[in-house]
């Protein structure tokens, strides 16, 4: 027997031979004398087959051998025995010769469709990579292009900008410097706190308490027992006026504040900002500023002037959306006002019945509380007939007194402040008897203190 090459032989051929030799044990039941040699040469080639080993590949070869072999054995017995049943094992183990082709042309038919769908496949997949290949090009060469663009419009920018954003800085650096330099001189040579004069010399804000508190008491009796005679002397002394009076009084401090805005060459200002309206006394004033500005400071140094005005507020003003703050004050006119900074400054026949150290202490504050771009209107006496200069007579003479500081030292005074000074004579407009007085306009051009 010839044994096939490599591998061992499937389970089936050996299970099909086993079938068929016990097929023919049973069949050959009563000729087994006759019969002794074939059966013994069908176990030796049951045993023979047990040990053949082949591969799946070589099964056609397998099979084969084995029909011829079976052939060979079988074609003796068939002429003795004239077996109906030899004849069909031989017509099965025909058959099972045919299993090989059949297997070999399913496989060959699977193999040719496989390779037909992978074909397809392939080329459809290689379209598909050309496709992304040819937008990633694509795609790479229009974000070089952006990269590009970008790079120069920063290149064109950083040009364009460089020039100017120096020139803000310089400029900035130069503001910021000079405001130093100038702080820093003020203050190591306590300078910031003090005040020229037109005495000769400066004076700091604890040199006049003394003065000031004199001239307070007198303006704080007035308040409490002559209020109304305070600001119209025309009425006789200890008594109230009549409510037409009154009110004819009010009105009038629009016409003043029409005046105000005549100077300053129009009405300026409007609801979002805001006023302090200094030695404000009963509120003339102050209530008029209240149909301008949203915000208005009532500041007065008698305590009497302005209870009586916060009361006349709660009957006139009841209407007004203004806001108005009633603050006594102090030679120190900044801590006054909580170090709040204004828009408009006014103060109208005040400042005349304050000696001249006391005056151009104010006038310097006056520029110390304005915002930057912000106005003030003062009136001041230039010319009187009192020794402004002399503190003690002042503190001693007590009433209503008249005092003045010429032109020249007003304007030195508020310029050394950062705020520019316009000096305007009106003469006796506010001031009689041979006296005349200035509107000062004042604007605040440096930087805030």
């Amino acid at each position: 027997m010839v044994e096939p090459e490599g591998g061992t032989v499937p389970n089936w051929p050996y299970n099909l031979v086993q079938q068929m030799s016990e097929r023919l044990d049973v069949q050959s039941s009563g000729v087994e004398s006759r019969l002794g040699g074939i059966e013994t040469q069908l176990q030796n080639l049951h045993a023979e087959l047990s040990g053949v080993k082949t591969v799946p590949e070589r099964t056609d070869n397998v099979v084969k051998q084995l029909s011829e072999l079976l052939d060979t054995k079988l074609s003796g017995t068939t002429a003795r025995l004239g077996s109906i049943e030899v004849q069909n094992l031989h017509a099965e183990l025909s058959g099972v010769k045919t299993v090989p082709e059949r297997t070999d042309n399913v496989v060959k038919q699977l193999s040719e469709l496989l390779e037909t769908k992978l074909s397809g496949t392939a080329a459809r997949l290689g379209s598909i990579l050309g496709s992304i290949e040819i937008e990633q090009k694509n795609f790479s060469s229009e974000i070089s292009a952006v990269k590009a663009e970008l790079a120069w419009s920063r290149v064109s920018l950083g040009q364009a900008l460089r020039p100017r954003a120096l020139a803000v800085k310089t400029a900035k650096e130069t503001l910021v410097q000079s405001t130093e330099d100038r702080l820093t001189a003020m203050v190591e040579k306590s300078t910031l706190r003090q005040f020229e004069s037109a005495c000769g010399r400066t004076f700091t804000i604890p040199d006049l308490y003394s003065t000031f508190s004199a001239h307070a008491v007198e303006w704080n009796l007035m308040g409490k027992t002559d209020a109304w005679w305070s600001v119209l002397t025309d009425f006789p002394r200890g008594a109230d006026i009549p409510e037409d009076d009154k009110r004819k009084f009010y009105e009038s401090g629009k016409v003043h504040i029409a005046y105000v805005w005549q100077t300053l060459g129009g009405r300026p200002f409007d609801r979002s900002q805001s006023v302090l309206d200094f030695g404000c006394g009963v509120g003339r004033l102050a209530f008029a500023f209240a149909d301008v500005f949203g915000s208005v400071a009532c500041v007065d140094q008698s305590f009497y002037h302005l209870r009586l005005a916060e009361a006349e507020w709660k009957i006139r003003g009841g209407q007004q959306p203004a806001k108005i703050n009633f603050t006594s004050s102090g030679p120190d006119l900044l801590s006054a006002v909580n170090g709040q900074r204004f828009d408009f400054v006014h103060s109208v026949v005040v400042l005349q019945h304050m000696v001249s150290p006391l005056q151009t202490v104010y006038l310097a504050q006056f520029c110390d509380v304005l915002k930057h771009g912000g106005r003030a209107w003062i009136q001041i006496p230039t010319k009187t007939f009192a020794d402004s200069c002399d503190l003690e007579s002042s503190r001693t003479a007590g009433g209503m007194q008249m005092h003045y500081t010429p032109a020249t030292i007003i304007s030195h005074v508020i310029e050394s402040r950062g705020c520019s000074a316009k000096v305007i004579q009106v003469g006796g407009r506010y001031i009689e008897g041979g006296m005349s007085s200035a509107v000062v306009l004042v604007e605040r051009t440096g930087p805030e203190f």
